[in-house]
């Protein structure tokens, strides 16, 4: 931390207040004031450096061309306070930044008996969340995409998954779960070039097999070069196609949270996480919860927080907030005349708008969210008791939250009549932690906790009238004109898209599929413009 950083962001506070936070989890916005616009000014002054460094390349070369940088990520980022990309506005807005670029997910695995570089994730219930990499993961993007494409900017996925001509312990197992096979591999790059085809974006593959003893690369085998050829030609005709998104669910981040809550530190040793270095609202109400929202069935946008516009309250049908702790009184109105007559239903985690530029504040998640809240004053776990009722044609689990011993501080509870309530804190079954009520042209949840799992995200998805695109819980994503499907069970499904395309294996182009499928399968769609016309 230098004099040049110094200059901008001023004198970095002690370690012991960075560390440590007044307020539990949530940093108290009187208190802490410091250390909030500390983090603020250092992100900002990191992405403006960024900023300058590729104006003065546009501007040395003097020619058209493309600049790019790796920024933006704001799922699966570890040491966040210090190495996060916080200040994404900056970057976003500048016109020198033509594209964004990074790997995709490389969460790892919470199951102790797992090899380190399996990726299946499951909550402090035990509730499988689903799995990022290898055969049948979701290979999710870390950035907020719908954001970049609302401003033109180009996003290229990293894809670095080892195959299995790599025979050397250690990058090794990278590719996840069944890399280590061809039939695996296959599956795997299939999926990961087919999602840069379905979502509309650029890609390239990441080869570290030569610094590793494969000489002919990790993708260098005449079987992973043919399973990828079918896909390349479907890119060449997509730049003829409708690639605007299809999505009626949308997640929206704010990456403030990271300035008002407990640094990534506190959690040590990271207990049931799988991964180090990373604080608990980025791992599970982000990172572990996108594990579920990517098996929805129907494809997500994703949006910054300051992206988000009327006619996206009229848009999205299900809209998820899952930390959005802090805003001020204007945005706090703002949020809400949007949202007033929309129809959507809106999920907000924890602590939704406690959080003020000076003070903390129940009265303002009441004005945002509509229910009525107490403190609990006694921490405790963050895990929910949910509500049975007779009639759900999917078994709802029991019971999610965060897969920890430790007990956590503040946790709010609804103290509404009016609502109805869908569930419990674990450990004080009288206190409602999640709950629904109806607002004004809108129905607003509140759940005390994150992750949610996948068949509690169908069917609050199903209820919002949010078009459910696959008939099981299958990694879904698409445009209006491209779509790709990944199995996540075995057996038939029927896959319901919004304009007729055809099956990049071939036949007549229909909006309904009935698919035969084993875990981790994959299929690509594509319009037919000769039916279209």
């Amino acid at each position: 931390y230098g004099k040049r950083m110094e200059a901008h962001a001023g004198p970095a506070p002690t370690v012991r207040d960075r560390l440590f936070s007044s307020y539990g989890l949530l940093r108290d916005p009187e208190k802490e004031r410091p250390v909030i616009e500390f983090y603020r000014k250092y992100h900002r002054a990191a992405a403006e450096s960024i900023v300058a460094l590729a104006g003065s390349i546009k501007e040395a070369l003097a020619r058209p061309l493309v600049c790019g940088t790796f920024y933006g990520y704001l799922l699966e980022v570890p040491r966040i306070h210090e190495a996060g990309h916080l200040a994404p506005d900056v970057v976003l807005d500048s016109p020198h930044i033509d594209l964004l670029a990074g790997p995709y997910s490389y969460q790892s695995t919470n199951d102790p008996a797992s090899e380190r570089w399996e990726s299946d994730l499951y909550d402090g219930a035990d509730n499988w969340l689903g799995r990022a990499r290898g055969v049948g993961g979701d290979g999710a993007f870390r950035l907020m995409l719908e954001s970049l494409r609302r401003r033109g900017k180009l996003y290229a996925s990293e894809i670095d998954p080892s195959t299995y001509l790599d025979e050397v312990d250690g990058w090794r197992g990278i590719g996840g779960s069944g890399s280590k096979t061809a039939k695996g591999s296959v599956q795997i790059l299939q999926r990961d070039v087919g999602k840069v085809f379905a979502e509309g974006v650029a890609g390239w593959l990441y080869d570290f097999g030569p610094l590793h003893g494969v000489p002919t690369g990790w993708y260098g085998s005449p079987e992973l070069i043919e399973s990828v050829k079918p896909i390349m030609d479907l890119m060449r005709r997509r730049r003829e196609l409708d690639l605007s998104p299809a999505a009626k669910t949308a997640m929206i981040v704010d990456h403030r949270c990271s300035f008002v809550t407990q640094h990534w530190l506190a959690d040590r040793p990271w207990e049931g996480q799988g991964i180090r270095y990373t604080d608990l609202f980025n791992h599970w109400f982000l990172n572990s919860q996108n594990r579920a929202l990517q098996r929805l069935g129907a494809p997500v946008d994703y949006l910054h927080h300051f992206d988000f516009e009327d006619l996206d309250a009229q848009n999205y049908r299900l809209i998820l907030f899952p930390n959005a702790f802090t805003m001020t009184s204007t945005e706090l109105d703002s949020l809400r005349s949007k949202l007033a007559g929309s129809g959507a239903t809106v999920v907000w985690y924890y602590a939704p708008g406690l959080l003020s530029d000076r003070t903390a504040n129940l009265e303002s998640m009441t004005a945002l969210t509509g229910f009525k809240f107490s403190e609990l004053l006694k921490p405790g776990p963050l895990m929910i008791t949910c509500e049975q009722r007779s009639g759900d044609a999917v078994q709802l689990p029991l019971s999610f939250g965060v897969k920890s011993a430790q007990n956590y501080r503040p946790r709010f509870s609804v103290d509404d009549r009016d609502i109805e309530v869908l569930g419990h804190w674990t450990d004080a079954p009288k206190r409602v932690a999640f709950a629904k009520r109806e607002m004004d042209g809108w129905t607003s949840i509140f759940v005390g906790t994150a992750p949610v799992p996948s068949r509690w995200l169908r069917r609050l998805a199903s209820h919002a009238g949010v078009p459910l695109w696959s008939s099981s819980a299958d990694v879904v994503c698409g445009t209006r004109s491209t779509a790709m499907i990944c199995a996540q069970s075995d057996g038939q499904r029927i896959l319901t898209l919004p304009t007729p395309m055809v099956s990049a294996g071939g036949g007549d182009p229909m909006r309904e599929h009935r698919l035969d499928l084993k875990f981790g399968d994959v299929q690509l769609f594509i319009a037919d413009e000769d039916a279209r016309r």
